[in-house]
């Protein structure tokens, strides 16, 4: 007879457990991809955001300093944001799913 480490009757004991509270890879997977599609969607439009900051700067040169302050700021958090989300995808898609910490 083989005696078990705690250790591997332990995994084996959580691996055959059923608990509803923790959530499959697929539901996993199910929630990040509208997170995949919205940053898709942002990237897009972040372009269109970037096009739209160099033309008023080229095109407006004289507009008072509260606007282009107001421009700028607002294309640092878009950039903030886009670059957040652009992470956190890269983290799970790429990191995450590579490792075996998720229940399957």
């Amino acid at each position: 007879k083989t005696t078990q480490t705690p250790l591997v009757f332990y995994a084996r004991a959580l691996s055959t457990m059923a608990d509803p509270s923790i959530p499959t890879k697929a539901e996993i997977d199910a929630a990040f991809s509208p997170a995949l599609y919205g940053m898709m969607i942002g990237l897009s439009l972040y372009g269109i955001a970037l096009a739209q900051v160099a033309y008023y700067y080229r095109k407006f040169p004289m507009d008072a300093n509260y606007w282009k302050i107001l421009t700028g700021s607002l294309l640092v958090l878009d950039s903030l944001h886009i670059f957040s989300l652009a992470a956190g995808i890269h983290d799970w898609f790429l990191i995450e799913r590579l490792s075996f910490r998720y229940p399957t």
